[in-house]
């Protein structure tokens, strides 16, 4: 495995993480769990909304196996639809969609996106709708997504009073 350095980088349009190690040849960066992308840079630059969760393994090895983790977002993928120009990505909340991201064609084979945070023990819906050149919309690609994940920790103060030397959590 490949030594990790991960620090937090602000670059233009939003918060963004710069992830750097050290060594050559070709490393596999795994989000989540996943295979994130492989490269022969010693750093890469990973888009993240505020209050996400990430965890981040890079390996020198496509031998290398991450641990398994426990997102609280999913990153879906669909492929390209030869007559788009955008696509859009719906989210079902309160029983209505409402729209999360747009997203321009970029001639790309495939494309990802990667939700909020979603709240635990709960299933969710997303979806992505390919609009064509004159605004037509396509079938939607719908996903569920039933989502179980480690607990999150307690929301616990604690507090040390050095005279009675007690620990106290609230």
């Amino acid at each position: 495995m490949a030594e990790v350095d991960i620090t937090a980088a602000q670059l233009p349009g939003g918060l963004s993480w710069r992830i750097s190690w050290s060594g050559s040849g070709t490393f596999y960066v795994y989000l989540d769990g996943f295979l994130y992308v492989t490269t022969t840079r010693t750093f890469y630059d990973i888009p993240v909304e505020s209050g996400a969760v990430l965890a981040v393994q890079v390996f020198d090895s496509i031998s290398d196996t991450p641990d398994r983790c426990y997102p609280s977002q999913f990153v879906f993928f669909w492929e390209r639809s030869p007559t788009a120009k955008s696509y859009r990505i719906d989210e079902y909340v309160d029983s209505e969609w409402v729209v999360r991201h747009r997203i321009r064609d970029a001639d790309q084979w495939m494309y990802h996106y990667r939700t909020r945070a979603l709240e635990d023990e709960q299933s969710h819906r997303c979806r992505v709708v390919a609009i064509g050149p004159d605004g037509v919309e396509g079938a939607p690609k719908d996903f569920t997504i039933p989502l179980v994940r480690r607990p999150s920790r307690p929301d616990q103060t604690v507090t040390y009073d050095a005279e009675t030397r007690m620990l106290t959590g609230a």
